[in-house]
């Protein structure tokens, strides 16, 4: 429903006006991809602590590999 309401008012600007809205939504999005990306290096911060040791993890989809591997050893661990 928002997103209708949204086009319908950017089809009613002018042509500048629009360049301009459309360089707003790309600083809002690349600010807020920031913003997550910061808590996400946070939060893996947090997890090394937990697990006392540093891993360096430069993206969510490395911790979550990483960790995936590492439950999969305590698993096998368990099961033999």
């Amino acid at each position: 429903m928002k997103a209708l309401a949204i086009r319908t008012l950017y089809e009613q600007l002018s042509e500048e006006a629009k360049a301009e809205a459309t360089a707003y939504l790309e600083f809002l999005v690349e600010r807020e991809r920031q913003r997550r990306q910061k808590n996400l290096l946070t939060a893996a911060g947090k997890i090394q602590k937990l697990l006392g040791n540093d891993k360096g993890w430069e993206s969510e989809e490395q911790m979550i590999a990483e960790l995936a591997e590492f439950r999969r050893q305590k698993y096998n661990e368990d099961t033999n």
